[in-house]
């Protein structure tokens, strides 16, 4: 009988926890998923993997902005993570730049995101400004 993709996550995050190179570990379950003909599983895998590996001190995001971060905006990052997470022994930032990201971070988790983006908080903006002439 095949594990199921929660018991799958448990174990690779158990026996991954040392990985620090998270495209070395996508690329071994890839690996896996195409041996066993599930490659559909691989996005919720991998976050189903983060969210247990975050779960055991090791918190890991990607954190995506139209430029290459400088140093304090990733030691405030890490400093919010830090907050959030206060039993993490491990936080891994990821960069991704994104053209289509005007301004801001946008920081995501393995099952959320916090958006601080320029182009939401100019979307919140026009929702809260809008929301009294109806």
């Amino acid at each position: 009988m095949k594990p199921t993709r929660h018991q799958l996550a448990e174990t690779i995050g158990r026996k991954t926890m040392g990985v620090v190179d998270m495209k070395t570990l996508a690329m071994e379950v890839a690996a896996y998923l195409i041996a066993e003909q599930q490659v559909a599983e691989f996005d919720s895998l991998i976050r189903d993997i983060m969210q247990y590996r975050a779960d055991n001190g090791v918190v890991e995001v990607t954190a995506v902005s139209a430029h290459q971060l400088d140093d304090q905006n990733t030691t405030d990052i890490s400093e919010l993570l830090k907050a959030s997470y206060p039993d993490a022994s491990t936080i891994r930032i990821n960069q991704a730049i994104d053209p289509e990201v005007l301004g801001g971070v946008r920081i995501n988790f393995p099952n959320e995101a916090l958006d601080m983006t320029t182009q939401s908080k100019l979307n919140k903006f026009k929702r809260l400004t809008g929301a009294g002439k109806e």
